[in-house]
């Protein structure tokens, strides 16, 4: 007997409904459960960046650092193309989404079922939410917590606030943590100076900072440069001539 059109159609919004509710129901448990875990909000709002112990010389000469390097810097120092190109590789949807892009969460995990790299699902917000805490916890439940904090961020913090916590927090190798130190690191310059190749190169060493680095690998290094680049040309940040 042929199901008529009209009753195939109830059927399927009534499962889609249903399992919309179903979604929102378990989504809403988790939530409960894991707010009451999240850190505080001045926890991160104020966040202190500590810097390394420096050694001068009697005449103010800077001649040694125990421990990361580490400079903070503000929103305002940070060149625009540095942001594009963070944005470009990262998170597209940055000034869009709520701090958790569904679309991206969708198709990491549908990349995941079928065995496929068709990119990660998590936001600049989430990767916040997992460098400011969750070092104890196992990787299931920190990726558990990432969605809800970085909610909390959001509601929280400006982007722009967000994007300077994130990149003056983040490691970008050869014991530089935040995008102060990286710059005079590697090109010996403040940040507010990176030309558009050297901000592509900065946001090439996020994933692997200590493998990625122009000092230990300087081919790979310029590859993924490169690919960064592309991915500003891609979104129409920069143009062809700037990109050859």
């Amino acid at each position: 007997m042929d199901i008529k059109p009209k009753k195939l159609a109830k059927y399927f919004l009534a499962a889609s409904i249903g399992a919309i509710s179903a979604v929102c129901m378990v989504a809403s448990a988790a939530y409960l459960y894991l707010a009451p875990l999240l850190p505080e909000a001045e926890t991160y709002r104020n966040v202190r960046l500590e810097t390394p112990l420096r050694i001068y010389t009697s005449d103010g000469r800077l001649i040694d650092e125990i421990g990361n390097r580490r400079n903070p810097v503000q929103f305002n120092d940070i060149p625009d193309v540095l942001i594009d190109a963070l944005i470009a590789t990262e998170d597209v949807r940055f000034y869009s989404h709520p701090g958790v892009d569904i679309q991206s969460l969708i198709r990491g995990f549908y990349g995941f079922i079928i065995g496929r790299r068709l990119g990660g699902g998590s936001t600049i917000t989430m990767q916040l939410a997992n460098n400011l805490s969750f070092d104890n916890d196992n990787v299931y439940l920190r990726k558990l917590k990432e969605i809800p904090f970085a909610l909390q961020i959001q509601r929280e913090l400006t982007k722009e606030e967000i994007l300077t916590l994130y990149l003056n927090t983040i490691y970008f190798g050869a014991g530089a943590d935040g995008i102060g130190a990286a710059a005079f690191v590697y090109y010996g310059k403040p940040v507010e100076e990176l030309t558009l190749a050297e901000s592509a190169m900065m946001v090439s060493l996020l994933p692997c900072p200590s493998t990625c680095n122009p000092f230990s690998n300087p081919a790979r290094a310029l590859d993924r440069r490169r690919t960064r680049l592309a991915n500003m040309l891609k979104e129409g940040m920069i143009s062809n001539d700037e990109f050859n």
